[in-house]
């Protein structure tokens, strides 16, 4: 997938991203306390968790084998695959 193949992806997930801090603020009955952005920053960028997801989707390696790939711990791989599979669908399923 080349550059613009990420680049549509990405501007996919945003209307989605929206949605979903749309449904966040409305479960948790307002605005949130804290401002946007003063948590925790991702260890790996989007572009990263998206391909990493699909190389544990498609070859299903161990998160301690995608670790070491992307030079991060396993709870950062663990981390990536919850945030970004979601999005994907439930039809998506591991390969055989």
């Amino acid at each position: 997938m080349g550059h613009a193949g990420w680049v549509s992806c990405e501007a996919d997930l945003g209307p989605r991203e929206a949605a979903r801090q749309s449904a966040r603020r409305e479960a948790r009955g307002g605005e949130r306390r804290r401002a946007s952005g003063t948590g925790r920053k991702p260890k790996l960028v989007l572009c990263d968790r998206l391909l990493l997801t699909l190389v544990y989707l498609r070859h299903q390696l161990p998160h301690e084998v995608l670790a070491e790939l992307y030079d991060v711990d396993r709870s950062a791989v663990s981390t990536a695959i919850r945030q970004v599979r979601p999005h994907h669908g439930s039809g998506m399923s591991p390969a055989s």
